[in-house]
């Protein structure tokens, strides 16, 4: 990303590569997706997971911040 000096938001990306996604039409659709991880919260409540992953999201910003401060 280009940044014009003293701004926060870049005015410029550079683009490497795209992907082009299926048309919407050959998407799966939510009811298609049900029973296709039994398992994926590990026995966890879907409220437990969600707050486990957020924990987990709020932990990696904070030392991301930190290494970002770090000379």
């Amino acid at each position: 990303m280009v940044y014009k000096p003293d701004e926060k938001f870049p005015n410029e990306v550079i683009v490497n590569d795209v992907i082009e996604f299926p048309e919407e039409s050959e998407l799966p659709k939510l009811s298609d997706l049900k029973g296709m991880a039994r398992n994926a919260t590990n026995g966890l409540s879907s409220e437990e997971f969600t707050r486990k992953i957020r924990g987990m999201i709020y932990l990696t910003s904070l030392i991301h911040k930190e290494l970002e401060e770090f000379p």
